[in-house]
């Protein structure tokens, strides 16, 4: 069964900030992923930019950062990013790193992709620019986690393990943790090649169905190369842990084809900016058992 196709509400004109409209009102959750729109970068970074990886002017990261905090109600002080080595580690905040790290690189939690926390009013934020942003919500053993989930992240089944992580830490069943993607890079565009898909056969993470081969492009170039469906294949892993296809969320929003509204690298190049998804537990969170 495919997970259910949720549009954005947008909460926000500047800056550019939505919900997923089947979650505004789910209590103890709040979340929130930013758009491109009602900042002050420039150029591919226009123009809310979030991150300090592209190239962008530190003041001006900074300044998108406290437009959308302030815009949430949050208090930076309770805010953790990550620093993204599209790797495997799930880090447990903040147990295991301290140090909030809202306005500068250097604070972030070091070399992981997923974070997650038991903790109300914490803020836990992932960023990107065609990769997948994956949110989890427990609402009976009260966390939340962020995951990014890149291609070379799925591969290595990061989703999967960050849902084991996070019923290690709580005792939930899978069955009650909702899940919800953020815009990425969807099948329609992500091409790769052939050596991701003998890569994804000996990791077990990603299926053969989860690529499509590009047919009809009159290129030899073109010939070996394939679409992989992150969605499809983060459904999977979802699926495999034990979530329900009715807790798994999917705008199904592909950041190639929407590049004026959420940042793209392969449509906008390396030297784009990152738009965000945030997740944090609300002073509110209570048992509940679907969307």
């Amino acid at each position: 069964m495919k997970p259910c196709r949720i549009e954005l509400e947008r909460i926000l004109e500047c800056p550019e900030l939505y919900q997923i409209k089947s979650l505004m009102t789910l209590p103890g959750l709040g979340h929130c992923l930013t758009g491109r729109g009602g900042g002050v970068s420039r150029d591919e970074c226009a123009s809310l930019n979030l991150s300090f990886s592209a190239g962008d002017d530190p003041e001006r990261v900074k300044e998108n950062r406290r437009r959308v905090f302030t815009g949430l109600g949050l208090k930076a002080e309770r805010i953790f990013f990550q620093h993204q080595v599209h790797g495997d580690r799930v880090t447990v905040v903040p147990e295991e790193w301290p140090q909030p790290s809202p306005y500068n690189r250097v604070d972030a939690v070091p070399e992981t992709d997923a974070l997650i926390t038991t903790r109300p009013q914490t803020c836990l934020v992932g960023l990107a620019a065609d990769c997948l942003l994956v949110g989890l919500y427990d609402p009976i053993g009260c966390a939340v986690a962020v995951v990014h989930a890149g291609w070379r992240s799925t591969i290595k089944g990061l989703v999967a393990k960050t849902v084991m992580r996070l019923t290690e830490l709580t005792g939930s069943s899978p069955l009650t943790i909702k899940a919800f993607f953020s815009p990425s890079a969807g099948p329609c565009c992500y091409e790769v090649g052939p050596e991701l898909l003998e890569e994804a056969h000996h990791t077990g993470w990603i299926k053969a169905e989860h690529f499509h081969p590009i047919s009809n492009r009159g290129s030899e170039e073109k010939e070996n190369r394939f679409r992989l469906d992150l969605w499809l294949a983060n459904v999977w892993q979802l699926n495999q842990c034990g979530l329900s296809p009715h807790n798994i969320v999917n705008p199904a929003l592909c950041t190639i084809c929407h590049q004026t509204q959420f940042f793209s690298y392969r449509a906008l190049g390396k030297n784009t900016g990152g738009h965000a998804l945030l997740i944090w537990l609300t002073d509110g969170a209570v048992n509940t058992e679907t969307f």
